[in-house]
């Protein structure tokens, strides 16, 4: 299912042969992938009343909100049944506000997948990674490099600390900015608290 109760996932990032260099899956690879998962997994996407209407939301361009979608569809849920979900290791689960998610809630978001889908650009690609885990969708577990897609966790850290919020000045109507956030170079978030006063 594409969210649902079946653990089944495919990895898009590629694999490679025992005394072989990993090579990325290709576009054409992806898509092929992309349209045979389709002939056997039924499901939904869930997309929760309060991540669609939040404010983050509101910050995200199209393309990272496809992106975004891509990332809800690659997770998996853990059996309501606590017989069935017994069956797997409680190192592997994953509590958050989705519910209980299987591998700990990771991902991988290819380059090459992504444009499969239908984004286009390596920068807006980039860009777009980088304001999920910006506005608190994931957070990323492992950075990738050139052979292995970065890996990331659903996250639900929504808020006003962990992004730009800004509201009008009631006084002269000019936007002051409360809290702002950067990364370094291992993309973990700094949060910094801003002036109150005129922007």
């Amino acid at each position: 299912m594409i969210n649902g109760t079946n653990d089944s996932t495919t990895d898009f990032a590629g694999k490679s042969s025992p005394g072989c260099k990993p090579k990325p899956k290709t576009v054409e690879q992806c898509r092929a992938e992309i349209r045979e998962r389709a002939k056997h997994e039924g499901g939904y996407v869930l997309i929760p009343y309060e991540m669609f209407f939040s404010e983050a939301y509101e910050q995200l361009s199209k393309s990272e909100r496809l992106m975004l979608f891509e990332a809800l569809a690659q997770l998996r849920y853990a059996p309501k049944k606590k017989a069935k979900r017994a069956k797997y290791p409680s190192s592997s689960l994953y509590r958050c506000g989705l519910g209980v998610l299987l591998k700990n809630g990771e991902f991988c978001l290819p380059t090459n997948y992504l444009k499969a889908r239908g984004i286009t650009g390596d920068a807006t690609i980039a860009r777009g990674k980088r304001q999920l885990v910006r506005y608190g969708f994931m957070d990323v577990v492992e950075q990738g490099d050139f052979a292995h897609a970065s890996r990331f966790r659903y996250s639900d850290r929504r808020g006003p600390t962990v992004r730009q919020w800004e509201i009008p000045n009631m006084r002269g109507h000019r936007r002051v900015t409360l809290f702002t956030l950067t990364f370094n170079d291992s993309m973990s978030a700094v949060v910094r608290e801003g002036s109150r006063g005129d922007a």
